[in-house]
């Protein structure tokens, strides 16, 4: 305990007698350990998403994997409607199966209240079966009268019903169903949940509209995810070794290709789902899909800022260790252990250390606000002393005392104790291994500060690039009533009343549409490959609209008729089909029913997607075209112009849409916030990478300011010497930076091409990206090179005009 208390007494001296040594390892450790505490919060949070469960162990989605020639290999989240019931009673591994689908916007409205609610899922009883659900009250098992019942979560029954019970309540739904009965009220899903609903409709998806039922029950579909609990003790492996029956039972050889199946653990659906297209029906995720790789990625950065911090410390305190030697020659002199020694130079290490922690706890805490804004996350203050990071923070704080104190304490207690004595010598000892460390500092420096780089160019790239259509001052409104569908005429003739609307239109899908966009093949000569091809359907004013350039011909004129038999490509489809002179010629669709059309215009490529998929072929129908089954919808949104106020153009599209919807509240969303949700995933990893890098970079900087003091100090007589010899001040600063040059030069070796492979494959991803050229690179280089060339510059010139006279005496 005297030893204890002696080591604190001891420290807190050093540290009045040295301060700014002191407070400069306190301040790296701490900026290291802020990355590092931020950037753990954020991947076990990422990595604890659907693993609340109690089955989760179990519990698995059904996944398609579909190949043809025109398509390749795509991967649905959707699959054929019947499998959930056939793999339940098929499979005897299989304990439970469920499947559940999002129909579209929904009205729910009880007395005066009401309000559009898209956060929902049709659902089969079963899901509450397989999924942990917290009933509050009522049972969402029970039986019930009608096609649907609802199961609210408790948020929404406190909207709908403030303080009245709401089991047994009956919901009306002008939109969907006439009404539906509240059979249970649950806890609302927890936040670490991909899904998030606010309203369950339990249904056995029996007795809906003729056309739609049909489709429900067809094996040649694509519509419902599917969910099975399997038993305990059983694997997938059991299933898929006698898939190849239950295929040829279920499909024949001409569908079979498009819907062979595999599972996908519940646990999995976070990380490893970035590989699946998109489609309208799957149920609404509140957390969009990250990678496995990126969390991996974002980690190995938070490990490299504090290995740096760590680093730094270890050269400091290696430095300062050498410049005891007098006193590591007085303390032996009276009886000091090498042990003792030690042991001292541990405690300094876990004293910093710990306050280090302490002060960065403190800093995350304040700053927590503008970290849940960066991750859009809502991580609380309580977040970080959860069992299992605590356990981390622990193994992480005991790994950095070993690294940070074992090398000072080796070389401070193995000098002899009779040349300490003698002088107080600034050996070369350890050297090699400072210089080490600081090549691993810049080669961390250099990756994270290009990685930047390459993000922000990449976004920027983004925000610039032409589009081929104006998205801005663009409100778009979905159709979600057939009033309102019946109408859409007299509907866009009153918006155009409103000064500040300039142009309304009526499509099908909207360029960078979120729910997903339907294709058919289609021929320019039967007997042709087909070509697959993304269907958009509007009125003659979507063009003019959306400011897309016609390349030929014409647009539709308005006549319904007339302009039901036409259509219009982009660049991409006549390229596509090897139409050279396109205007006039016919194409047909090949679905059951075929349909045949006239090209009447050519347009511009256009962005109708992300910046990540590539302009695909693409036909504009007219909305009454005549080839309309159950999956192609004629229109579906409203697009409106605007150059005034934003908020009284949507006030009066309210006030529209209440005259021909009046239990229906209209559906709003900017066009260019859409966009921007594109790239959301690509933006916070910008924010983290930029953050990780000015630390990194800032941690370098001071731990090299301390080494050249070091360098200088050891070389000063050295210095003198040259300088009494005739060197001028230019050649001791060349003196001083040489070295420091050298690791930079090597670090650059080492960086440069991980980064350009890590970067490329990055990019990768996107359609249409940025060159990654060497620019890049050497902006990289210069920046690290300022920071630390100005960190340390003012200092070596000091040095180089000091008196030479001095440093000899």
């Amino acid at each position: 305990m005297n030893t204890l208390k002696d080591s604190v007494k001891i420290y807190f001296r050093r540290l009045a007698k040295a301060p700014m040594y002191y407070l400069v390892n306190i301040f790296g450790l701490t900026m290291g350990l802020v990355v590092f505490l931020f950037i753990l919060l954020y991947v076990h949070d990422e990595r604890q998403i659907d693993q609340f469960h109690g089955q989760s162990d179990r519990i698995f989605r059904v996944l398609e994997r579909s190949e043809s020639p025109t398509d390749g290999i795509q991967h649905w989240p959707v699959t054929a409607n019947p499998l959930a019931d056939a793999l339940l009673s098929e499979f005897p591994e299989v304990e439970a199966s469920a499947r559940m689908a999002n129909l579209g916007a929904s009205v729910l409205k009880y007395g005066d209240r009401k309000f559009n609610e898209r956060n929902y899922v049709f659902a089969t009883s079963s899901l509450f079966d397989i999924w942990d659900f917290v009933v509050l009250s009522g049972d969402p098992k029970r039986e019930f009268a009608g096609v649907a019942a609802i199961v609210l979560t408790a948020s929404t029954a406190q909207r709908l019903f403030g303080s009245e019970d709401a089991v047994g309540k009956v919901i009306e739904m002008p939109n969907r169903f006439k009404s539906a009965e509240v059979i249970a009220v649950v806890e609302d899903l927890p936040k670490t949940s991909s899904f998030q609903f606010n309203a369950v409709y339990v249904t056995d998806f029996k007795g809906f509209e003729e056309g739609r039922q049909e489709y429900f029950d067809s094996w040649d579909s694509r519509y419902f995810t599917t969910w099975v609990l399997l038993k305990e003790g059983t694997t997938p492996r059991t299933i898929m070794e006698k898939k190849s029956d239950f295929l040829d039972k279920y499909f024949d050889d001409e569908n079979r290709s498009d819907h062979d199946f595999y599972f996908q653990p519940i646990s999995d659906l976070h990380l490893a789902s970035s590989h699946l297209a998109t489609h309208g029906s799957e149920p609404p995720r509140t957390i969009p899909y990250s990678s496995a790789q990126f969390v991996s990625i974002i980690l190995i950065i938070g490990l490299g800022v504090l290995l740096i911090a760590a680093l730094n410390y270890t050269n400091l305190s290696s430095v300062q260790a050498l410049k005891r030697t007098l006193e590591a020659g007085i303390r032996k002199v009276h009886g000091a252990s090498t042990t003792s020694l030690r042991l001292q130079l541990i405690a300094e290490t876990f004293i910093t250390t710990f306050l280090a922690y302490a002060n960065a706890m403190a800093v995350v805490m304040i700053l927590l606000p503008f970290f849940n804004e960066v991750t859009n996350k809502s991580f609380g203050v309580l977040g970080l002393v959860q069992p299992e990071l605590l356990m981390y923070q622990g193994i992480t704080l005991v790994a950095i005392v070993i690294l940070s104190a074992i090398v000072p304490a080796l070389y401070y207690s193995r000098l002899n104790r009779f040349i300490g004595i003698e002088k107080n010598v600034f050996s070369g000892k350890g050297e090699l291994l400072r210089k080490v460390f600081i090549t691993v500092q810049y080669v961390i420096a250099l990756t994270l500060i290009a990685a930047v780089l390459v993000l922000q160019r990449q976004l920027n790239y983004i925000d610039m690039k032409s589009l081929g259509f104006t998205k801005d001052q663009v409100v778009t409104m979905d159709i979600n009533t057939y009033p309102v569908l019946r109408s859409f005429k007299t509907f866009k003739t009153d918006l155009l009343r409103h000064p500040s609307i300039t142009d309304v239109s009526v499509s099908s899908s909207v360029p960078g549409e979120w729910k997903s966009i339907p294709t058919s093949d289609i021929v320019a000569n039967f007997g042709d490959a087909p070509v697959p091809m993304s269907l958009f359907s509007s009125d003659s004013d979507w063009l003019d609209m959306y400011q897309i350039n016609l390349r030929a011909g014409t647009f539709f004129t308005g006549n319904d008729p007339v302009d039901s038999l036409r259509v219009v490509l982009n660049e991409k489809a006549v390229q596509s089909l090897g139409l050279e002179n396109p205007i006039g010629q016919r194409i047909h669709i090949l679905e059951k029913d075929t349909a045949s059309f006239t090209v009447v215009g050519v347009m511009e490529d256009f962005h109708y997607q992300s910046l990540y998929d590539p302009i695909g072929p693409m036909a504009l129908l007219h909305w009454n075209h005549v080839f309309q089954p159950l999956d192609y919808a004629s229109i579906d949104y409203f697009s409106i112009r605007y150059n005034g106020n934003p908020s009284e153009v949507l006030a009066k599209v309210e006030e529209v849409n209440s005259k021909y919807a009046v239990n229906t509240p209209a559906e709003l969303n900017f066009l260019d916030d859409q966009w921007l949700r594109f790239y959301e995933a690509e933006r916070v990893r910008r924010q983290l990478f930029f953050m990780a890098a000015l630390v990194a970079i800032l941690i370098s900087a001071i731990g090299l300011f301390g080494l050249i003091n070091f360098t200088i100090e050891r070389r000063m007589k050295e210095l003198g010497i040259r300088k009494v010899l005739g060197a001028k001040q230019g050649n001791i600063v060349r003196i001083l930076l040489m070295d420091y040059v050298l690791l930079l030069g090597l670090a650059v070796l080492v960086s440069f091409p991980f980064t350009y492979w890590s970067m490329s494959n990055w990019l990768a991803s996107f359609a249409y990206r940025v060159p990654l050229g060497i620019g890049t690179f050497l902006l990289a280089l210069v920046l690290v090179a300022f920071v630390s060339g100005s960190t340390v510059i003012f200092r070596i010139l000091r040095a180089a005009a000091r008196n030479p006279v001095r440093a000899l005496r």
